[in-house]
């Protein structure tokens, strides 16, 4: 249960919530954002969601879209479970679209995570399915603004996100919300961000 993705934003001097990724109570995952004006709106979560199962691995994505060029723009939030499970939300307002911060397990307590994704555009459920489990290629340039992998063995957790992510992300401050992660900002000087343990 926890936060396992937050960027946080804040619109007229308000803090807001542009994206939220987590699982709530008894295992059941939710994806919900803020507006500017501090709507909420939330797909996904207790009663609306069944529990992940335990012992075996999962996949969510977060996902929201605007639907332009219609008399009344739509959007929606959707949480994907696994690639193939949508749940939506439509709603009349976007999230809080300003730079902020992302923030990353934050109280996060039962379960491991193998990998976090953060893209620029919108994924489709097709492109969902088709790289859940592929290993993304780091391209410079791509929509894929922060990639961390988990699976390399080593104390450090390297962002493999494309090189320009403060353009689209705003200042390029991550942080892993865990008592086992600290930050250490880019320590070999790669363009990304790197993470070690704290312990």
């Amino acid at each position: 249960e926890g936060i396992i993705a937050q960027y946080n934003t804040t619109a007229a001097g308000m803090p807001r919530v542009a994206l939220e990724l987590g699982v709530e109570g008894a295992g059941v995952p939710y994806v919900r954002f803020e507006t500017a004006g501090g709507m909420e709106y939330k797909a996904g979560g207790t009663g609306a969601a069944l529990a992940l199962s335990t012992g075996e691995w999962h996949h969510l994505a977060a996902v929201w879209t605007s639907a332009t060029g219609t008399a009344t723009p739509r959007t929606s939030l959707q949480l994907v479970i696994d690639g193939m499970t949508v749940l939506a939300q439509v709603s009349l307002e976007p999230p809080a679209q300003n730079p902020g911060t992302l923030v990353l397990f934050a109280e996060f307590n039962d379960g491991f995570i193998d990998e976090f994704r953060f893209w620029r555009d919108v994924r489709t459920q097709a492109e969902i399915l088709a790289f859940q489990d592929v290993i993304v290629q780091e391209s410079p340039g791509a929509d894929l603004l922060a990639y961390y992998r988990f699976d390399d063995g080593g104390l450090a957790i390297e962002d493999f996100g494309g090189p320009d992510t403060a353009r689209f992300m705003g200042d390029r401050t991550y942080w892993i919300d865990s008592a086992d992660y600290a930050g250490v900002g880019d320590a070999n000087a790669d363009g990304h961000a790197d993470w070690v343990t704290g312990q």
